[in-house]
């Protein structure tokens, strides 16, 4: 086998890549929301069951006169076992993926924008039209809606087993989006209208791509290590650092070919005679 046939993949620092399936890790900022969602809805419930004044209320956007900073605490505020529940379902079924596919800076810049964005809409609504805001927005519904977005971008396509059925997971997604829609309606009617606003421009505002900022940052260029160079044996011994050969070891060659024959020399005599023969033309010897 020839040198241009050889695989050389031995030779690189990671070796061959080898692409396997794994599963999706717990990412950092994921498990970080988690943590700080779980944590208040906590701290909330022992205030509640304390009797204290401050709590829930004062961090949720409710009407007929919300607060403005509810517009940056509502995703903080909910103390209700279900509303709790699909908060932290999302942030350790959904957000991890998201993460892992579009990276940190996605997952974070898309929970601030919706959830402001959401925030804004059903604070405006909430002072011009009380009635629209039937309940308070006391969950990150803007994030929620923008990771199901994405989440259905990705993944509309893969199978899934709901009640040992598999069933596309776009479509289950999108089953999930049309009963929420319909609990809020049959729950709050026209009440109903603020917190579907809000949740379809918390969403749009969420999904939308990362800022693009013209800052090119120092990268380290990776180290490529390349094959050994194929090289003729007499190449090698020209880098020879022996002593200037004299015209008796030069002798003691062509005799050696003159008694046995050229077949006689080993490779190393060969590449020797070599060196020597360019050296006498050279006039070094």
């Amino acid at each position: 086998m020839g040198w241009q046939d050889r695989d050389y993949s031995q030779y690189l620092d990671d070796g061959p890549a080898v692409f396997s399936a794994r599963p999706i890790r717990r990412n950092r900022a994921a498990l970080a929301l988690l943590i700080v969602h779980i944590a208040a809805a906590v701290v909330l419930l022992s205030l509640m069951f304390a009797g204290t004044n401050l709590g829930a209320a004062q961090l949720a956007i409710a009407a007929p006169d919300p607060a403005w900073w509810t517009i940056l605490t509502h995703p903080f505020a909910s103390v209700d076992f279900f509303r709790v529940l699909l908060t932290c379902l999302i942030l350790w079924v959904i957000a991890p993926r998201i993460e892992e596919i579009f990276g940190r800076t996605r997952l974070l810049q898309s929970y601030f924008l919706g959830n402001v964005a959401a925030g804004a809409v059903f604070w405006s609504v909430a002072r011009v039209r009380p009635s629209w805001t039937g309940q308070p927005l006391d969950y990150p519904v803007g994030a929620g809606i923008a990771w199901l977005v994405l989440y259905w971008q990705l993944a509309r396509h893969e199978m899934t087993m709901i009640v040992g059925k598999p069933l596309r997971v776009g479509h289950v997604i999108a089953a999930i989006g049309g009963i929420m829609v319909l609990l809020a309606l049959a729950v709050s009617g026209l009440g109903a209208i603020g917190w579907l606003v809000a949740a379809v421009v918390g969403g749009a505002a969420g999904i939308l791509q990362p800022l693009q900022l013209n800052i090119r940052l120092p990268r380290r260029r990776p180290r490529i290590v390349h094959p050994p160079e194929p090289t003729l044996s007499y190449k090698l011994e020209s880098r020879d650092t022996r002593p200037v050969a004299t015209e008796r070891e030069l002798d003691q060659l062509l005799a050696k070919i003159s008694k046995d024959g050229l077949e006689s020399l080993t490779p190393k005599d060969r590449a020797r005679l070599e060196v020597l023969r360019q050296m006498k033309l050279r006039h070094e010897i």
